[in-house]
């Protein structure tokens, strides 16, 4: 099974026993667009800041990360350098994952929108 574990703004990567990554995070912050709107369909900002060394190794790793959303613990996975899926994990399996498109051009933070209701979907 895939432990994952961040504390004092610090990802670790294990899998196993085995480490397969360690780096500081500088922030993980989400909110809503439309402030105003109170039902399932109003879209959704998460911000993953990471810095530029510690952002470029997990994408040449493809590594595994572990992200809060809306309070939800969720499983982050980079598939190559423009595609991120959010999933859950049911032994080792990703299940319902969601894909979103990350900007290359800021390479320090990823910006990812998704309608609510999918993002809170367990």
């Amino acid at each position: 099974m895939t432990d994952f574990s961040i504390g004092n703004r610090v990802l670790v990567v294990r899998n196993s026993d085995k480490l397969i990554f360690e780096g500081t995070i500088q922030n993980i912050t989400s909110e809503f667009i439309n402030k105003g709107a109170k039902h399932w369909g109003k879209e959704e900002c998460i911000y993953i800041s990471f810095p530029e060394e510690t952002y470029n190794k997990l994408l040449l790793q493809g590594s595994p990360l572990f992200c809060t959303i809306n309070r939800i613990n969720k499983h982050c996975y980079i598939n190559n350098l423009e595609d991120l899926s959010v999933c859950e994990i049911t032994d080792n399996i990703m299940v319902n994952p969601y894909e979103y498109k990350i900007s290359w051009d800021n390479i320090v933070s990823m910006l990812i929108t998704k309608k609510a209701y999918t993002i809170n979907k367990i």
